[in-house]
Parts: structure tokens; C-alpha cells; sequence
């Protein structure tokens, strides 16, 4: 049978017959040409048939010509469908790759074969019956049992209007394989014994032109072989003239080994490396290799010694495994009874010492505070003679973008091509990684059998493609950032929180394919049955910590076997699948999960056969809190590099947490390392704490406050780091710890200073003040020393921030005592120069209040202070919190230096206002000035200026109070100034 498939007008054309011609039929042989076309006349295919008489083949020459019109893509199929013993159900098929031959046998051997080398060759083309691509279902055999059709696949290319593709096959048969083998030999020789050069020459009139004839004898066995070489010209005469060639061949065995030369590149001393040659009988007799000898130990062969058929071939690994550093070269030599009798391979090769890694310390452990930052750091260290190379990943590596996959539908029960694939541990666009209990830290097998604590879901009969739902997961479960209360269960081998799909058509994930179910939790989607009366089952249990969901002896379609699986769900996100029993070489289905939107998953395993009976498999939430950088190196021998690892508790919960960081290296003894990280995440309480002095009169004499503290006999008060130690928040003022045993209790305590100036900036007031120092053990815990003081300090009332006084005026000046105390006396005094100096005002005022006369100086920045003193001294003091003016008698201030050059009355600041406020204005000439207030009906209220001024700028301030000193109302006001000939007034508004 022939198939054959173009692009023409995209559609693929049947086969008619268009003749059929018997060319030779002598006692020799019998030769007939059928000729068909495309149903489109647009290909004719010319058939050649040789039946020699005495032979145990057919020979077949096919010729496809195009017939006008270009054609793309040609191929053709030579296929044969037969049985060898009319009982297809023990037949064995298998490929001969060196003859381009597909073999069926039972007790007898058939066989397709080409000189051509086709493009694929396959045992299972019923797939491909009609279609144009060819899938090699089975690319290796033997396949036992089978039936299957032989097809030899030959892509052509494209064909312009005129020209013509040639394609040469054969059919043959044999008793055992060696007969077959000779018998499809000698059917395909015609182009393997004997080839011509040039194929197609043009000869001038009277000139000639050479052909070479080459002959071959490779596995032929001893006798004389005959052919002819067909020449067609354009001669009317002579169209077509043969000319006899014959080959005489004395069989000998003949050794090929191929590659001639084997280069293992550099090669760590202490490991191997492998390469394999081709050994090949190109000979027609049968070949003994007797050893196999190498000039240097280094090298080892495997197999030394073996034996070929003619045209057999075979597989030797050559090993290296240096002893030194340097070049290792050797010459391989075999010996045989071949012709020659010794063929040799050259193997070169180079020593080198590998690089070996050290990790320095083996393993991190630090301490926080919840909600700060540490970081630490470890030497990746190269002691070995070749450069290191590491790649550093933190638990749950980097976010990966992740391509959705091409979503691909099967009818029920069909098998699905695609390849399997199996998962590399993630991570996926989220951050999600697994490991199963195989790996080096993975989860450990530990089945939760809920079959009779669960709640049962209520499939009855046989289900098949049924989901059922929703159902409590018991508590909020975190799931692509998504947070979810409930489930929905199908039969299929899946979970959804959202998704009632019962697809049976898996597919690796993600995909976005309609059917396939958003927020997916897969632990084995395939198509499975629910039959009861085979004992299945799905029970879920939310156990006060996690929540169970148990597939039991679930079917698959088309089988018999019992599936039972589990998934876990734990409430900080983390998933683990556990399978208790599986069927034997399970390949089909999908392991993993994705997300809401269909874009981002792990896709664990796909169509390959990963899972296995008592496995586990943990999908762990992404893990932030630890950073690493750098992430990869390269590390010289004898050389260190330093990797910066930063621990983030904002996000972790209190306790400890344990951690690898993952390296790969080119070390070959440890391709995968691991730098173990211990978190200690909290507070732990000091046993005593006592700060000192226990009442704090705020800004009284003294340097420092003292505060001991014990810890828990856990920690060693040695190993407390100094650097650490905050006492709200402010760092310690000595230099070296202090310990000793200040209670007399025997257990060492520590003692730490601060700077109490620090402390009392900070410190509210109060009989009961909480106070907190922080520390931390070396990275074993941090400590908390808590306490309650008591804060107490005298506080000035007045006068108030930001007052304006008038030299020569009196001032209240009031303060109050802190609550409980009774001081003896106090002592005021002011400072006018930013408090560099304080002048005394009264050193002895019994009460809390004085009246002040304010000095005859101007002052831009003036403060007041006042000292309680009772009989053991100063109790504290309190300043102004912000400075005051002191004016001169007249209020005037002048606000800038220089002369304008017109008359200006300012708005006054601020305003609104209470009870103060400036009024600027600007004199180009000197005059008499009047500046005035008034109410808004017209009443005078305050004189505020009626004096000579000179030329410039000047601002008077109003504090609100009329020509009595009388505080006046809420309300508008207007200020009116007169200068000279100038009149100018403005509106302003206090408010109390």
C-alpha cells in the first residue's frame, strides 16, 4: 500500500488508477509498472514492481512527478498491515535501524525495508492512516503481542511544475532474522554495492563524457553479484540501453568503529566520565573481537570482548577516571578476526582537581525581635584546585513566571499523546515549591485514615465526571492570595474552592482551557469511577488543626485497579498529597494546582509515572523571610565568598523557624548543599528586672539610670550581645557588660547604664511609668526587662510659648508642683541668649507663682526656668518650651534695616489672632506716626503708636487689650496708621 499527501490547494487528494503495463516476465523475473494520479490530476505516481523468480523479496521504484503545478510538503508512506502466522496476537515487531527496515515475526520473519533513509519509521501507524504527520508511537522495541502496520515515512520536499521524486523500497521475508537480513541485503544492494557519477550528463555532438562505476562489497556474503546500469537519452534510436556490471565478493569480517577519536575534555580526579563508540561488521562474515587493550590505565573498556553478525553493530563505554592532573592521552586497539586484525581509537582526556565546597559555619542561627531584621552572613569556601561555582536559593526561591499550558480535548477513554513531564520542585509565579518524601528534607509518609471519624460525601452508585459541594474546610485556608471557607469534591481526583467542573480531559497546569477547574487542588486528575460496590469512597475531616480529604479504592476507566489517595490542608497554606495505593506503572494523569485566574500552577507530574505507593508530596507556601545575596559566585581555590543572608520576622509568628538554603555547585561530591537556617522569632521575659532610680525626678542632677536584670537560667548572660541592648529604645553608655549577682541570689545578672538626659526626653509622666530594655543572647533569644517607675517634674505655665513682653512691665510667672511632692522653695531664673546663660530672677519663692519685672533689654529669644528644691536638693526643673520677645517700652520693633520708597500699612500676623499680634508698616520720609485701633462702630479702643519715627520699616505689636490693659471681645477690628500726609487702614479679627 502507498500513501502519499501534498500541498496543492491544502487538501489532501485520493488515489485513482490510471494504468497498468507488464514489462519483463522471463523465467527471471517478472516486472510490471502501475501508474495512479491524484483525484486533482496534479500528481502522477509511477510504480515499478520487480518480482525476481527465485528470491525472497520484492523490489519497488516509485516515481512522484508533479504535473504542471508546484507542490509543498510532499510526503510518501510505503506501508505493509501483515500477519506472519495468520495470529496477530503473538507477533513481535522491532526495528533494524541500519537497514531502514521495520520487522514483524512469529515463527517466521517479514519485513519493509529502503535503501532511502526515511524520515520516520514506525510499528503503529494506524494513527496515521489518513493523516499526513506520522507520530513513532513506539520508537524502540521489541514490542511483544502487538499487532500494529509497518510504515517507512518520506518527507520530499516540494516538487516544482515539472520535476520528479524518487523513492526505493523493498519487501522481503526469512525463515530466522540472519536469512532475513541477507534476504533484504540483496533487495536493497541495487544502490548499496554499486553507484554511478554524474547520474545526468549533456554530451556535444561528437564528444564523450565518463561515467564512474563504483563498486562496494560492505556486508555482502561471498559469490558474484550482477546488475545493470539503465541509461535513458534523448536518442530515438537507442532510448534506453543496459549496460552489465558484476561484482565478485570473498566475504571477510571488517571491524568499523566509529567515532575514530574520543575526547573526554577535562575530567575531575576521583570521578568518571563515560563515552561510548560504535562498534560495526561491515563485513559479511561473522566478527569476533577478542580484547580490547588501552596504553594507560585511566581508561577501562566495556565489553573488551564480543561478537557481530554481519551488518550488527554494538555499543562500547569507554570510561576515564584520571590519576593525575595533566593530559592523559591513550590509544585504544582492538583486537579481532577481522581484515585488518587491530583497529585503534584515540582518546584524549585531561586531569584536573575538582573544586570541593566548604560552608562556613555549616549552619546560621539569629534572633529577633517580632516585627524587626537580622542579618547574618556564611563563607561559601572553595578548598579544592578548580573553580567553584554556586547558585544560592532561600527557602521557596525566586517567583518564576509560568506558561500556561496549550489545553488539548480526548474523547472518552482516548489515550492522549503528549509527553509526559515531571516537575522540578517549582517555584511558580506565586512563590509555591514542593518536595515529596524522596527528597532530601521532604515530608515524611504518614497516612490519616478518616474512614470511620469523617463525614462521608454522598456519592452513591457508580459516579462518574460528578462533582459535589461545597463543603467546610473548618477554617480560613490562604490559596494564591485568596482565602477560602469552602470546597467542592469531584470524582476525578481533584478539589475546587470554586469550581464545580467534573472534567475527566486533565491537563498539565496551569491552563486556561474551558474546562479546567479554576482554584484547583490536584492530587491525581485523571478519569476516574466512584463505584460503591467496589468499595469507594471520599470522606472529609476538619480535625481542629487541619482538614482531610481521603479518595478511597477510586477506579480508573478502562481498568481494574484501586486508587487511594489523600489531601491535607493546613491552615497556614501549605498542602500535602499522600497515596497510599496506586496501580502498577501509573502514567496518565496531572499532579499540581493552579490559580483563580488559570494562569499560574505548578505542574508537578503529567502523564508520567512519578506518584507511587506510600508518597508524600508538601506544596509549601512561599517563604519571604529569608533574602540572599548574593544568589550565585564564583569562588577561586583557596578563596571565600561571603553570602549576606537577611532574616525578616514582620510576618512570622512567634517561636522558632528552620530553614535551607539551597546551593548548587559544580563540586561533583556535592552538586546540592545546604546551609541550615535557625530563626528564634520572639520575647523571652527576664527573671528579675530592677531600674534605678525607681522615682525619676525628670531633669534633676545625674548622668545615668542603672538596669539590672536576671534571665532565665536557659541563657547565658555571658553570651548577651552589648550592641543589642535598648532601653526605650536607647542604646546602652558603657562599653563592656557588667555582671555580678546584685540580688545575692547566686544566679549571675547584668547591669547596664544609659544616658539619662536621653531617658527623660522620652519618659512621660506618672506614679506607674511601664519601661522595657531589649536585648539579645547571641543568637540564641532576645529578652525583655520590664519594670514600672515613677516620673515626676515641676511644670512652667507661664508665661506661655510665644509671648511678647514689654521691658519694664510685670509678668506672672506660674508653675506647678508635681502631684504628691511638696517642695521646699524654688528658683527662677531667665536666659536672653538662646540658653547659653540664665540670670537669676529670685533664688528662694515659697508658692507657685512670682511676679516678674520684665528687664529693660530687648530680647528676640528669651526663656524662663524654674528649680523645686526640697531638703536633699533639686527635685527638677521645667524651661519654656518655646522662647518669648522681649520688646523695648515703646513696642516697637524695627523689622528691616534699609529706607523704602512709599508709604505701606501691612495685614497684620497673625490673623485671625489670639491674643498677639504684629502690624508692619514702612515710612519713606520721618514723621510723627499714629498708629490706632478701633471697634467697628468707630469707638477708639487702643492707642498703639503717636510718636516721631525716623524713614523705615517697623512692626508694633497688639496684644489685645484696650488703652485700661482690659482684655477686649471677640471680634473685628480695624488699625488705622497717619504719617505725615499718609492715611492708610486695615481690618483684622480676634478670636478666643
Amino acid at each position: 500500500m502507498e500513501h502519499t499527501w501534498y500541498t496543492a490547494y491544502e487538501y489532501q487528494n485520493g488515489i485513482s488508477p490510471f494504468s497498468y503495463a507488464e514489462l519483463e516476465n522471463s523465467p527471471a523475473r517478472l516486472i510490471v509498472e502501475v501508474v495512479t494520479q491524484t483525484a486533482d490530476s496534479l500528481l502522477l505516481i509511477r510504480r515499478r514492481f520487480t518480482f525476481p523468480r527465485d528470491k525472497k523479496y520484492i523490489r519497488i521504484a516509485t516515481s512522484l512527478e508533479a504535473r504542471g503545478t508546484p507542490l509543498t510538503g510532499v510526503i510518501f508512506k510505503e506501508d505493509a498491515d501483515w500477519d506472519v502466522d495468520g495470529d496477530y496476537s503473538d507477533d513481535t515487531w522491532d526495528y533494524d535501524r541500519d537497514r531502514n527496515m521495520v520487522v514483524a515475526s512469529d515463527n517466521h520473519y517479514v519485513a519493509i525495508g529502503s535503501p532511502d533513509t526515511p524520515a520516520l519509521m514506525d510499528i503503529y501507524g494506524w494513527n496515521d492512516f489518513s493523516g499526513r504527520a506520522t507520530y513513532v508511537d513506539i520508537p524502540n522495541g521489541p514490542v511483544i503481542n502487538f499487532d500494529g502496520m509497518e510504515v517507512l515515512h518520506f518527507e520530499l520536499g516540494s516538487l516544482g511544475g515539472t520535476q520528479t521524486a524518487h523513492v526505493s523500497t523493498a519487501y522481503g521475508a526469512g525463515d530466522d532474522l540472519a536469512e532475513l537480513r541477507r534476504v533484504m541485503d540483496e533487495a536493497i544492494q541495487a544502490v548499496n554495492w554499486l553507484t554511478v557519477a554524474p547520474i545526468a550528463v549533456v554530451v556535444p555532438a561528437g564528444g564523450q563524457t565518463d561515467i564512474d562505476a563504483t563498486f562496494s562489497s560492505g556486508v555482502l556474503p561471498s559469490g558474484t553479484y550482477r546488475a545493470r546500469i539503465e541509461i535513458d537519452s534523448n536518442d530515438p534510436i537507442h532510448e534506453q540501453l543496459f549496460v552489465p556490471a558484476s561484482l565478485h565478493v570473498t566475504a571477510a569480517p571488517v571491524l568499523a568503529l566509529e567515532p575514530g577519536q574520543l575526547d573526554f575534555g577535562t575530567t575531575y580526579i576521583g570521578q568518571h566520565s563515560t563515552l561510548s563508540l560504535v562498534a560495526r561488521n561491515r563485513g559479511a562474515l561473522r566478527l569476533e573481537v577478542t580484547s580490547a587493550a588501552v596504553t594507560l590505565a585511566d581508561y577501562t573498556v566495556s565489553p573488551a570482548a564480543f561478537g557481530l553478525d554481519p551488518g550488527e553493530s554494538t555499543s562500547v563505554a569507554v570510561a576515564f577516571a584520571p590519576s593525575a592532573v595533566g593530559a592523559r592521552n591513550a590509544t585504544l586497539t582492538f583486537a579481532s578476526n577481522g581484515h585488518p586484525p587491530s583497529s585503534q581509537v584515540a582518546l584524549t582526556g585531561t586531569g584536573v582537581i575538582p573544586p570541593i565546597l566548604a560552608l562556613r559555619p555549616p549552619s546560621i542561627e539569629a534572633a529577633a525581635i517580632p516585627g524587626t531584621s537580622v542579618t547574618k552572613s556564611f563563607l561559601v569556601c572553595n578548598d579544592g584546585g578548580t573553580d567553584l561555582t554556586f547558585h544560592a536559593t532561600p527557602p521557596g526561591g525566586m517567583a518564576a513566571a509560568t506558561s500556561i499550558q496549550p489545553y488539548l480535548y480526548r474523547a472518552k477513554n482516548a489515550p492522549d499523546p503528549r509527553p509526559g513531564a515531571l516537575g522540578s520542585g517549582g517555584p511558580d509565579g506565586f512563590g509555591h515549591v514542593w518536595l515529596d518524601s524522596d527528597d532530601l528534607g521532604g515530608p515524611v509518609f504518614s497516612w490519616v485514615d478518616i474512614s470511620t471519624t469523617g463525614t462521608q460525601a454522598p456519592f452513591t452508585g457508580i459516579a462518574d465526571d460528578l462533582t459535589l459541594g461545597p463543603f467546610p474546610i473548618g477554617f480560613e485556608f490562604p490559596f494564591y492570595g485568596g482565602r477560602f471557607h469552602e470546597f467542592n469534591i469531584c470524582t476525578n481526583g481533584f478539589i475546587s474552592f470554586t469550581s464545580h467542573s467534573a472534567s475527566f480531559v486533565y491537563q498539565p497546569l496551569p491552563s486556561d482551557g474551558f474546562e479546567v477547574p479554576e482554584n484547583l487542588v490536584a492530587p491525581l486528575w485523571r478519569d476516574l469511577l466512584y463505584i460503591d460496590v467496589a468499595g469507594s469512597s471520599i470522606y472529609y475531616k476538619y480535625d481542629g488543626s487541619r482538614l482531610i480529604i481521603q479518595f478511597d479504592n477510586m477506579i480508573p476507566l478502562g481498568s481494574t485497579d484501586l486508587y487511594s489517595f489523600e489531601i491535607i490542608l493546613e491552615p497556614d497554606g501549605d498542602i500535602i498529597y499522600q497515596y497510599l495505593v496506586l496501580g502498577p506503572g501509573m502514567t496518565a494523569g496531572s499532579v499540581g494546582i493552579q490559580d483563580a485566574a488559570r494562569e499560574d500552577g505548578l505542574n508537578i507530574a503529567f502523564n508520567t509515572n512519578y506518584p507511587h505507593a506510600n508518597q508524600a508530596i508538601r506544596i509549601a507556601q512561599p517563604l519571604h523571610w529569608i533574602t540572599v545575596d548574593p544568589t550565585s559566585g564564583t569562588v577561586p581555590p583557596g578563596g571565600c565568598a561571603a553570602v549576606s543572608v537577611r532574616l525578616d520576622s514582620a510576618n512570622l509568628p512567634a517561636g522558632d523557624h528552620a530553614a535551607d538554603i539551597r546551593l548548587a555547585t559544580n563540586d561533583p561530591a556535592h552538586l546540592q548543599a545546604a546551609e541550615g537556617v535557625l530563626f528564634h522569632v520572639g520575647l523571652t521575659d527576664a527573671a528579675f528586672t530592677d531600674v534605678n532610680p525607681n522615682t525619676l525626678n525628670l531633669h534633676s542632677d545625674g548622668n545615668f539610670i542603672m538596669v539590672r536584670t536576671e534571665l532565665p537560667t536557659s541563657l547565658d548572660p555571658a553570651r548577651a550581645l552589648l550592641s543589642s541592648v535598648r532601653f526605650l529604645g536607647i542604646p546602652t553608655a558603657q562599653s563592656d557588660l557588667t555582671i555580678g549577682d546584685f540580688n545575692e541570689n547566686g544566679i549571675p545578672d547584668l547591669t547596664f547604664k544609659f544616658d539619662r538626659a536621653s531617658v527623660e526626653a522620652i519618659l512621660p509622666e506618672g506614679d506607674d511609668i511601664p519601661v522595657v530594655m531589649t536585648g539579645e543572647v547571641e543568637n540564641k533569644a532576645c529578652f525583655a526587662s520590664r519594670d514600672t517607675i515613677r516620673v515626676i517634674r515641676p511644670h512652667l505655665n507661664t508665661p506661655k510659648d510665644g509671648a511678647i513682653l514689654v521691658s519694664g512691665s510685670t509678668t506672672a510667672v506660674t508653675w506647678t508642683e508635681p502631684a504628691g511632692w511638696v517642695p521646699d522653695y524654688a528658683a527662677l531664673y531667665y536666659s536672653i541668649d538662646f540658653d547659653s546663660t540664665w540670670i537669676p530672677i529670685n533664688a528662694h519663692v515659697v508658692g507657685t507663682s512670682y511676679t516678674w519685672t520684665v528687664p529693660s533689654v530687648v530680647a528676640p529669644s528669651a526663656r524662663i526656668r524654674v528649680y523645686l528644691y526640697d531638703s536633699e536638693g533639686v527635685m527638677g526643673y521645667d524651661s519654656s518650651d518655646q522662647p518669648f520677645r522681649i520688646l523695648s517700652p515703646t513696642g516697637v520693633d524695627v523689622a528691616e534695616s534699609g529706607v523704602p520708597k512709599a508709604h505701606a500699612l501691612f495685614q497684620n500676623v497673625p490673623n485671625p489672632f489670639n491674643p498677639t499680634t504684629w502690624i508692619k508698616f514702612e515710612l519713606p520720609l520721618a514723621s510723627r506716626t499714629v498708629l490706632e485701633v478701633f471697634a467697628v462702630d468707630g469707638r477708639r479702643v487702643r492707642t498703639l503708636m503717636n510718636q516721631p519715627l525716623a524713614a523705615g520699616r517697623y512692626r508694633v505689636v497688639w496684644d489685645g487689650r484696650n488703652d485700661k490693659s482690659g482684655p477686649v471681645a471677640s471680634g473685628i477690628y480695624f488699625y488705622r496708621i497717619r504719617a505725615g500726609s499718609y492715611v492708610s487702614s486695615r481690618r483684622m479679627l480676634l478670636l478666643k
